[in-house]
């Protein structure tokens, strides 16, 4: 039992005293201010606890009963495949000139193996990309003639997988110094 505390505190002619008290919480001690003026003494109803474990579940719960649940994901990956995203990605490609197919054989990797692809996640775009195709291009960059991919690590293997010969890609134009920047 946390014993009573009180300070006298003088604020224009009234007795403030605090008052500690156990709540029900062991970590949250309830305040409590008893406020005396020359007519009468009471006790405010401003007691609150002053670090509560339990209030950041409360306020989450809270939350939660306000706002709808979103609907789940479509795909491990949260990937878009139905039929409005090929539309979309369709879309988008036409738009863009620099988007074409290109050869696999003929895309360098200067940095394939510097860093393992996800299994899981080469496996889960193969299938999407068996079923719904390439939605988005992976960047390639050319300079003088030759092809060098930096990103898409993970599409280019699934298209690898699935024995492919080309993949969808957005060939950009760069200088010598530009691909150097890329292979530091």
């Amino acid at each position: 039992m946390i014993p009573r505390q009180s300070l006298a505190l003088r604020s224009r002619g009234a007795t403030t005293t605090p008052t500690i008290a156990p709540s029900s919480s062991r970590h949250a001690p309830l305040v409590a201010f008893a406020s005396s003026s020359s007519s009468s003494s009471s006790l405010s109803s401003s007691a609150a606890p002053l670090h509560s474990p339990a209030a950041p579940a409360a306020a989450a719960a809270r939350r939660a009963e306000a706002e709808p649940e979103a609907p789940p994901a479509p795909h491990p990956y949260g990937w878009e495949t139905g039929p409005d995203a090929q539309a979309a990605a369709a879309a988008r490609r036409a738009a863009d000139p620099r988007v074409r197919e290109v050869p696999l054989a003929s895309i360098r990797r200067p940095l394939g193996r510097t860093r393992a692809n996800d299994p899981r996640k080469v496996e889960a775009l193969a299938r999407s990309v068996a079923r719904a195709g390439l939605l988005e291009p992976i960047d390639v960059l050319e300079c003088e003639g030759a092809l060098y991919g930096f990103s898409g690590c993970h599409r280019f293997e699934a298209h690898q997988r699935l024995g492919r010969e080309t993949i969808l890609c957005r060939v950009r134009r760069c200088t010598r110094e530009t691909l150097m920047m890329h292979l530091r």
